[in-house]
């Protein structure tokens, strides 16, 4: 049996019979991942005509229009399904880091006593600015900064609200032990002792203080920015600084060797009077690794006369990125960019990287309180 065929249907848009056309084939070729798998034709799609089988035509041959269709459909559905988050993480977002202007923090106590303006705790309450929080021999209590985090007040503790508002919470340890975990802009959160402040980049960390202002810091996530009137560090993730009273050591690595930590203390004890190869240089040379390159950094930035002895020669070993003197004489303190960008710590400004900062710690809040020495 001869099945004739309409002119229509010779044609390369329906069966392909007809000549290749050439944007119909280039169609194809793009929209062949998404096309569907059809299972084998079965007798009941066949007719037969004596002893010969020849398959029925059928309009499914035109089959291409419908699948683009379906792909759209998808494609559709996908990118509505993603908007949908991306709307959803942006209003998430932009509602975390707003909080009206005055309004107090949840406070609560999680062991001991403690006093809030005076009067004793019973209850959560709410610390307002210009507020005090008090904890006893063996209290701690936790507070939830706005949206953006927390903070665990220790023992023997005393801490002010300075001020809290969209974008800016300030807080004053007059003297003790504070945990904090923050999610939020660099500076948006600070914490001010005796000796200076302490502004969060995005990160956890731990801050001792007495009321004289000698003290202690350690960033287990992100970076901390510490000034003074006179002095600025900034310590990452897995570093600590010692805090004096007159303002900041040099930070170091938490398990930077014994003898380093001695010879950074005698260092920072002489200050601007040290000697580019005094006997304490050559000691803290010794024992340095390329993980101690944040104390080397920092004691070149904080310390000009430095620049010109083996400590500049001791980086350009441990982070070989090009700095050079020629560099440094022409271009100031940017010089160190480059090393500043090299060294084996997490990116000092990407803070939305730390997202796991973001939810609320678990476990007992004492644990948050410890010291890790190095």
């Amino acid at each position: 049996m001869n099945i004739g065929k309409d002119p229509v249907d010779n044609d390369y848009l329906w069966d392909r019979s007809g000549p290749v056309d050439v944007e119909v084939a280039a169609l194809e070729r793009l929209l062949g991942p998404y096309a569907l798998r059809r299972a084998p034709p079965s007798t009941a799609d066949v007719a037969v005509a004596g002893e010969a089988s020849v398959p029925t035509p059928r309009l499914a041959t035109r089959h291409w229009r419908t699948r683009p269709r379906g792909s759209l459909r998808r494609l559709i559905a996908v990118a509505a399904v993603v908007s949908g988050v991306a709307v959803g993480a942006c209003g998430w977002y932009w509602q975390r880091l707003q909080w009206p202007a005055a309004h107090g923090w949840p406070t609560a106590i999680v062991q001991g006593d403690a006093t809030l303006d005076g009067r004793a705790m019973a209850s959560p309450q709410s610390l307002s600015p210009g507020s005090v929080l008090e904890t006893g021999g063996r209290g701690v209590a936790r507070l939830q900064v706005a949206r953006i985090g927390e903070v665990v007040l220790g023992r023997d503790s005393r801490l002010r609200l300075i001020a809290t508002r969209s974008g800016q919470h300030r807080v004053q340890l007059e003297r003790g032990t504070l945990y904090a975990r923050i999610w939020a802009p660099p500076g948006a959160f600070g914490v001010g002792v005796p000796s200076g402040e302490a502004l969060d980049m995005g990160c956890e960390f731990l801050i001792r203080t007495d009321a004289r202002g000698d003290g202690h810091l350690q960033v287990r996530s992100g970076w901390v920015q510490f000034e003074t009137a006179g002095a600025e560090v900034f310590v990452p993730q897995g570093a600590q600084v010692e805090l004096y009273a007159d303002g900041p050591g040099t930070p170091y690595a938490n398990d930077a060797a014994p003898a380093f930590v001695a010879a950074l203390a005698a260092i920072d004890r002489e200050g601007a009077r040290l000697a580019p190869d005094a006997d304490a240089v050559q000691q803290l040379l010794r024992a340095s690794r390329r993980e101690d390159a944040i104390s080397l950094l920092s004691l070149l930035s904080r310390y000009p006369q430095l620049r010109d002895g083996p400590i500049f020669d001791r980086l350009a070993v441990l982070l070989p990125a090009g700095v050079t003197r020629e560099a440094l004489a022409t271009q100031g303190p940017n010089a160190f960019n480059p090393w500043w960008r090299a060294l084996p710590y997490p990116p000092m400004k990407r803070w939305w990287m730390k997202w796991p900062d973001a939810v609320t710690s678990t476990g007992n809040a004492q644990s948050h309180l410890r010291y890790d020495p190095p």
